[in-house]
């Protein structure tokens, strides 16, 4: 089994998940871009991945590269935030996605040492993205 991601942290935090779960020397861990994986053509059974269409400029090209590396008759699944077509189911996501208002978010962050705080509201209110720098201070 094999694990990608972009960032090194999150790398080590999988690392970590992994040996937590008792399940070392079962995953390899590989640093890369799901725009073009470090992999040859056809070399997995089967592929998953998650909430990754927000994070890439171009989700076709990115699945056409996943693709690649699947070999024919090969699994891929996903799961990505979707808004519900119905108004009722709709208004749920609304509601379960947005349990603190923005202000309280940021008022967090502050609390907890972060300055220059920022925000962005993603997938249509489905995420938010924070960042900010701890306080030297």
């Amino acid at each position: 089994m094999v694990a990608v991601d972009l960032t090194e942290p999150m790398l080590r935090r999988g690392q970590g998940n992994v040996a937590a779960a008792g399940l070392t020397g079962r995953v390899d861990f590989t640093l890369g871009q799901a725009e073009r994986l470090p992999f040859r053509d056809s070399c997995f059974d089967g592929l998953t991945f998650t909430y990754l269409f927000r994070y890439v400029d171009d989700p076709q090209a990115t699945l056409e590269e996943l693709a690649r590396v699947v070999r024919p008759g090969g699994t891929v699944a996903s799961l990505e935030f979707f808004v519900p077509p119905g108004p009722w189911w709709r208004g749920c996501w609304w509601l379960y996605t947005r349990d603190h208002p923005l202000p309280w978010h940021r008022e967090v962050w502050e609390e907890c040492g972060f300055v220059d705080v920022g925000a962005r509201v993603m997938s249509l209110g489905g995420g938010l993205v924070m960042w900010g720098t701890r306080s030297v201070a």
